[in-house]
């Protein structure tokens, strides 16, 4: 629950407030229009490099001490898969962050990849022994809006309660 309320409490205060991750002014420049796939992944890229300290100072805020406090980007599986991040405190178990652009088709539970992933959110969370995962899903542009992924995700993800679906508007 700790990790709920940070996210939607202490980082949607920091992008509306602070303005963080309003990429639209964030451009990368892309030479050939086929690497418009890695622009996107360069977005969600800084927002986990960023966002680890942001997880870091909640927790301690909350009254955690600095050697409570665990959290693992890019922990590997054995299949050689990446999750984005592993956060442990005090003696909660293990919960898993995966994070996705509004952009991501990952993210789109009307699409077959959408569906898919359902499954592979669901071996990172068996495979890292994780007890529960957050998929944190990012809308950075006004086009492919969060609003409008959120109700069939949150149905796709409804019968599994190890999964816990949420979503931060950094445009508006």
């Amino acid at each position: 629950y700790k990790i709920v309320e940070i996210i939607e409490v202490d980082l949607q205060r920091w992008i509306k407030q602070e303005g963080a991750y309003n990429l639209t002014n964030y451009k990368v420049t892309i030479k050939n229009p086929k690497d418009e796939k890695t622009a996107k992944s360069q977005h969600e890229r800084l927002i986990q490099e960023t966002i680890k300290t942001q997880f870091e100072n909640a927790l301690l805020r909350r009254g955690l001490r600095e050697n409570e406090v665990r959290i693992h980007r890019e922990e590997q599986l054995l299949d050689g898969d990446r999750t984005d991040f592993i956060i442990s405190y005090g003696f909660i178990g293990q919960i898993l962050i995966e994070i996705k652009l509004t952009s991501n088709i990952e993210a789109n539970a009307t699409t077959t990849k959408g569906i898919e992933y359902k499954q592979k959110l669901i071996k990172y969370i068996e495979g890292t022994k994780s007890d529960y995962g957050i998929f944190l899903i990012f809308q950075i542009a006004s086009e492919d809006k969060w609003d409008d992924l959120k109700p069939e995700l949150l149905k796709l993800y409804n019968d599994d309660n190890r999964i816990k679906v949420l979503g931060l508007n950094c445009v508006e």
